[in-house]
C-alpha cells in the first residue's frame, strides 16, 4: 500500500472557492502533465489492486492497493497525479456533472442532510463545518486558471505526507522523492 495526503481539506478552503480541493482532487487521476488519460486507465488497471483519490476536510490524498512487484509504477503514477496534474476545460467540464450528481446525491439522503446539520450545530461556523463539496454556485464558477493556482499553491511538498506499507526499499523510496524537481519535495 501507498498514498499520498496533501494537508489541506475543504475546512482549509477561502470562502470564495469552497470545493475547489475537492474538484482537484476529481482531476487528480483524469490526465497528468504525463500520461494521456487512456494511459492512466491503463496503468490503474494493469497495477491488479486498487487506485482511488478522496478528499476530507483536512486533506486530499491518493492511495493505490497493489502487489509488491507494482508498488514502483504505483508510487510514480501517484507522485505524477499529485505534482503534475493538468487541468484542461473538457476534463473539468465532466468532473463539474459528476460533482453535480454529488450534490444532488446529498440533497436525497436525509442521512446526509442530518450529518451536515449536526456539523454545523457542533462546529458553529468553524470551517470544519463546511462540506467537502463546497457550495455549487462556486464549482460552477472555477475555471481552470483557478485550479492550477490553487494547486501550485497548496499541493507542495510541505505539506506532502507519503506513507509505503509492505517490503518497500525505503532509502529507494526517499532517492525518488529526492530527485522530484526542485521546490517539489526537500527531504527532511
Amino acid at each position: 500500500a501507498v498514498g499520498a495526503w496533501v494537508r489541506g481539506g475543504s475546512a482549509q478552503e477561502p470562502r470564495e472557492v469552497e470545493g475547489i480541493t475537492h474538484l482537484i482532487e476529481h482531476l487528480l487521476l483524469r490526465r497528468t502533465a504525463h500520461r494521456e488519460p487512456e494511459q492512466v486507465s491503463e496503468l490503474i488497471d494493469s497495477l491488479g489492486g486498487s487506485v482511488d483519490a478522496f478528499t476530507t476536510r483536512e486533506s486530499c490524498a491518493i492511495t493505490a492497493h497493489v502487489p509488491a512487484d507494482r508498488a514502483d509504477e504505483a508510487l510514480d503514477l501517484l507522485l505524477d497525479a499529485i505534482f503534475a496534474p493538468s487541468f484542461l476545460p473538457e476534463d473539468l467540464e465532466v468532473e463539474r456533472g459528476v460533482i453535480a450528481a454529488e450534490f444532488e446525491m446529498v440533497q436525497d439522503s436525509p442521512g446526509e442532510i442530518a450529518a451536515e446539520n449536526a456539523l454545523l450545530a457542533c462546529w458553529d461556523g468553524h470551517p470544519m463545518a463546511r462540506p467537502v463539496l463546497g457550495r455549487r454556485q462556486v464549482v460552477r464558477r472555477l475555471r481552470t486558471k483557478d485550479l492550477a493556482r490553487y494547486h501550485s499553491q497548496h499541493f507542495t511538498a510541505e505539506g506532502l505526507v507519503l506513507v509505503a506499507v509492505g517490503p518497500v526499499d525505503q532509502p529507494a523510496i526517499e532517492r525518488r522523492l529526492a530527485a522530484l524537481p526542485a521546490g517539489v519535495w526537500r527531504p527532511r
